[in-house]
């Protein structure tokens, strides 16, 4: 027994004094094996539902190869995205026949959390990449994506189709990549609502209203089980952090519509209410408008679980709980 306990003791100490996870991959199937061990959402009753391809492959596979050639783009690099003296993990995954961006943040303690910064569907010709850079000598990310958009039938019966190519610069910042915004603005906002509402599939379906002074009330119609009306305060520390991020998205800015080129997503729409009067109304349809929205979702989506509420009894014809304006959010 003193064995095994020494033996133990010495493995615990080994492993946590080897250094960062991401630091000792060496192998394409050591990086496929780490990221199927963080997201277990890549597997499917036991099986592997990606792959890695060596990167000669997939500069030969891969749609855009032609941007991915220039950006010398490879199949994984280890980055320091967040800056904190910990390796993290930029990978590049074949889900069936299309390639999707990945990062591994390490978050310390041997906790890592992945993030798939795809955005939408991919099929066809469609195509998105990554490749780490410097801004201004800070550690980002340049994403670049070429999307072939339908727009209909035309004469003949002939289809139509337009091709968007977009190339952001994101920046780790609120545990999430959103684009990189070197002039941050300064909002007075009064009230923050969602309506997020699943279509064909399922998905949450719920809505909140946070006010500046933290105040907030939340109605789950379906979120996982639950459903029912709650009322909450929202804690200091994530106000804070609500009101950085929408200053860092510069919210007044965004466009006030994005709709997917698909069907049987989930809609969101946001109501952002000033302190001036002023009120943006921002839809967004299959949450792929910025990465800075897609940050918020989530943000706001979390806050279910990171905060305390208090389920209270509302007639089921009431659709929201509206609380008082009151103070700007500082």
């Amino acid at each position: 027994m003193k064995r095994l306990l020494l033996f133990l003791l010495f493995f615990s100490f080994a492993f946590s004094a080897s250094g960062n996870a991401v630091d000792s991959l060496k192998t394409d199937n050591d990086v496929l094996k780490f990221v199927l061990k963080v997201d277990s959402n890549l597997t499917y009753k036991g099986e592997s539902q990606v792959t890695i391809v060596p990167t000669d492959t997939l500069l030969k596979l891969i749609k855009c190869n032609d941007v991915a050639r220039q950006w010398s783009v490879k199949a994984w690099q280890k980055v320091d995205f967040n800056r904190d003296g910990r390796t993290d993990l930029l990978v590049t995954l074949k889900w069936y026949n299309v390639f999707h961006v990945f990062v591994v943040i390490d978050k310390g303690d041997n906790l890592f959390k992945a993030l798939d910064l795809t955005r939408g569907w991919l099929t066809g010709e469609n195509c998105q990449l990554a490749w780490p850079i410097k801004v201004a000598d800070k550690q980002m990310l340049a994403f670049y994506s070429r999307t072939y958009i339908y727009e209909g039938k035309v004469r003949d019966g002939e289809w139509k189709w337009r091709t968007e190519l977009k190339t952001d610069t994101l920046v780790y910042l609120y545990d999430d990549f959103i684009e990189y915004n070197p002039k941050v603005k300064n909002y007075a906002i009064r009230s923050i609502s969602i309506n997020s509402r699943p279509t064909a599939w399922p998905g949450p379906e719920y809505t909140a209203n946070i006010q500046a002074d933290g105040k907030a009330a939340y109605s789950a119609f379906k979120f996982k089980s639950e459903s029912g009306y709650f009322t909450g305060k929202i804690s200091t520390n994530k106000l804070a952090e609500l009101k950085s991020l929408l200053d860092y998205i510069q919210v007044k800015k965004l466009k006030d519509d994005y709709q997917a080129q698909w069907t049987d997503d989930q809609a969101v729409d946001y109501e952002i209410v000033f302190e001036d009067g002023t009120v943006k109304k921002i839809n967004d349809y299959g949450t792929i408008g910025t990465f800075g929205l897609r940050r918020l979702y989530s943000f706001l989506l979390d806050l279910r679980q990171s905060e305390y509420w208090e389920p209270m009894r509302i007639p089921k014809s009431i659709p929201r709980v509206e609380l008082p304006h009151v103070n700007k959010l500082h």
